[in-house]
C-alpha cells in the first residue's frame, strides 16, 4: 500500500486472497494508525506473524496465543480481536467463516495520559460493517 515515499505491506497478501477480506474502511484505519505512528517496518513483521498464526489456528488462535488474539464473548456475532501491541496498541476486530473478515481497526490505548479506548464503541461499528459480508461468511 503506497503512502508517498513510505510503504506498508499489502493488507491481503497474495497467498491469502482466497482466505482474507479487509473491509475498505478498516484498511484505511490500519493505514492511518501505521502512518501516524511511523510503524512501517514493524507493522510488516508483526502483521505477517499474526496472519500466519490466524490462518493456522483460525478460531482457536486466541487459545494458542492470548497475547495476540482475543475472543470477544459479548458480541452479537462470534467476533475476535487481533492485537498489534507494538503498532500503537492496534486492535483489529474480525469474524470467521469461509473467509476471515477484518472489520474495524483502532488504537486501544492512546499516548500517556490520554483516555483508554474501549471496545464498546468499536464493536457496533464492526457489527454494522459485518452486514455486507454475510454471504462470504456462510
Amino acid at each position: 500500500m503506497d503512502m508517498g515515499d513510505k510503504q506498508i505491506i499489502p493488507l491481503v497478501p497474495s497467498y491469502a486472497e482466497d482466505m482474507l477480506i479487509v473491509d475498505p474502511e478498516c484498511a484505511q484505519e490500519i493505514v492511518d494508525i501505521v502512518t501516524e505512528g511511523g510503524y512501517y517496518v514493524r507493522f510488516g513483521k508483526d502483521y505477517e506473524a499474526r496472519l500466519k498464526q490466524l490462518f493456522t489456528h483460525r478460531e482457536k488462535a486466541y487459545l494458542v496465543n492470548s497475547q495476540w488474539f482475543e475472543h470477544l464473548k459479548h458480541t452479537n456475532h462470534s467476533m475476535y480481536s487481533m492485537h498489534l501491541a507494538n503498532i500503537g496498541n492496534m486492535r483489529i476486530l474480525y469474524v470467521l467463516g469461509r473467509h476471515i473478515v477484518f472489520l474495524c481497526a483502532f488504537k486501544e490505548k492512546e499516548e500517556r495520559g490520554k483516555k483508554r479506548q474501549s471496545y464498546v464503541q468499536y464493536v457496533p461499528v464492526a457489527e454494522k460493517r459485518l452486514e455486507q459480508y454475510k454471504e462470504v461468511l456462510a
